[in-house]
């Protein structure tokens, strides 16, 4: 038997730089290992942190995965970003990707 998956439905803020494309690679890692659905969304229009948020709200996101710009210590986000708008909304279970040396 199976175990569920921790995260039904991983949703990916993606915007086409570096740092959507760790936030893509590290939501695919977390649906691979599972077994969640992934969907990448990249708001055009309006806040992106509204518009994820209405998501956990609707029951559509169980974790959202973002990138990360090193603008905070380790540990906390950086004022002003997407992340800390969810974070201070109780928008569920949220994880942001690290950019490496590599990149």
């Amino acid at each position: 038997m199976t175990d569920p998956p921790l995260y039904k439905r991983i949703v990916v803020g993606y915007e086409d730089n570096e740092r959507g494309e760790d936030a893509r690679v590290l939501g695919e890692r977390f649906a691979a290992r599972d077994g969640g659905e992934l969907k990448v969304i990249h708001v055009e229009e309006g806040s992106p942190a509204d518009a994820l948020q209405a998501l956990a709200e609707r029951g559509e996101a169980d974790q959202i995965v973002l990138g990360s710009t090193h603008r905070a210590a380790f540990g906390s986000v950086a004022p002003g970003s997407v992340a800390e708008h969810l974070h201070g909304r109780n928008a569920g279970r949220l994880a942001t990707g690290q950019q490496t040396d590599s990149h």
